[in-house]
């Protein structure tokens, strides 16, 4: 704008070389030469007054750029504060809470245990306690089965001693019968046989040893026959031999 203004100011001060050739040519040499020395010292002086506004203006370009700086660095210092707060609020806000989530977690683990260990008695006072009942049904199922099992051993017993006893009474009377029939029929055979025959009184009494032998041989055998395989059937088998 300065150099604008005085530049056209000089420009219009100067002649013009078509219209105003006549009037330079009249005018003197001397107020032509002042004029250009006035519009070249007005010139300086403009641009005395531009470079001294541009000092200024630098000056103040400086000051507001140190300004600048100076509220950057305050704000850069002023945000690494609040930063630094931040994070070490968020650190003690951290440290809280892990410390607040170990001490839930410790009562937590304490409450579980505690109740595992309260579970774990009333499983083991349960089960002793079914322990016990079982042993006493136990002991009760055992004491009447013993009991039982005594009742029918004597019971048993009592009846194979009655049964040995019919048996033996039956087996004695057998004999006894089987002896009388066999002391007849002897006498009957010897009789016949001294009817029939004479012998001499060796061959009689060798006979007679002989039927003396016999009825004890098979007086034993009949007898452990009998043992053997029961009365009954030595019994049948003597009825179906000697048609008793």
């Amino acid at each position: 704008m300065f150099m604008t203004a005085p530049g056209a100011y000089a420009m219009t001060d100067m002649p013009d070389s078509a219209s105003d050739s006549t009037d330079d040519a009249r005018q003197p040499a001397g107020v032509v030469g002042t004029d250009f020395a006035f519009a070249v010292y007005t010139q300086l002086a403009q641009l005395h007054r531009d470079v001294g506004a541009l000092s200024m203006g630098h000056t103040k370009l400086e000051a507001q750029i140190k300004d600048v700086e100076v509220r950057v660095n305050d704000r850069t210092r002023e945000s690494e504060l609040r930063l630094t707060e931040f994070i070490r609020e968020s650190e003690i806000r951290m440290s809280e809470s892990r410390r607040e989530s170990e001490m839930r977690i410790t009562e937590f683990c304490r409450g579980s245990e505690q109740r595992m260990t309260e579970r774990m008695d009333r499983l083991e006072t349960n089960l002793s306690n079914r322990m016990t009942e079982l042993d006493t049904r136990l002991s009760g199922s055992m004491w009447e089965l013993d009991t039982r099992l005594s009742g029918s051993m004597r019971e048993l017993d009592t009846r194979l001693s009655g049964s040995m006893r019919e048996l033996d009474t039956r087996l004695t009377s057998s004999v006894k019968e089987l002896d009388t029939r066999l002391t007849s029929s002897m006498k009957e055979l010897d009789t016949q046989l001294t009817g029939r025959m004479v012998v001499t009184e060796d061959g009689l009494s060798k006979l007679k040893d002989a039927v003396n032998r016999v009825l004890w041989t098979g007086g034993g055998i009949a007898i452990v026959v009998g043992a053997l395989f029961g009365w009954k059937s030595v019994w049948q088998w003597i009825s179906t031999d000697f048609g008793v």
